[in-house]
């Protein structure tokens, strides 16, 4: 009985308790992730004419996903901007 316990005290290394796991808790990753996530979504101050600005030069260098995520970011600035729709 004995050396069960101690080789399940080992395979966890030296630093760590059988308690502790070594992957990271679910909340922890999900508060990671929507941390960068939040971080990637948040507006950055500019006005509908640089995005649009931002999304030709996306389109020329074939990054259509990111000339179309400038685009509707130009297009919620200014509804009416016809360029960005």
């Amino acid at each position: 009985m004995d050396l069960f316990l101690q080789a399940d005290a080992t395979a966890y290394g030296p630093s760590m308790r059988p308690s502790e796991s070594p992957v990271p808790s679910a909340t922890k990753l999900t508060s990671v992730l929507t941390a960068i996530t939040l971080a990637s979504c948040s507006d950055s101050g500019r006005s509908a004419q640089e995005h649009l600005q931002i999304a030709r030069q996306d389109y020329v260098a074939f990054d259509f996903l990111a000339a179309r995520d400038e685009f509707k970011q130009a297009l919620d600035r200014d509804p009416e901007n016809a360029e960005a729709a």
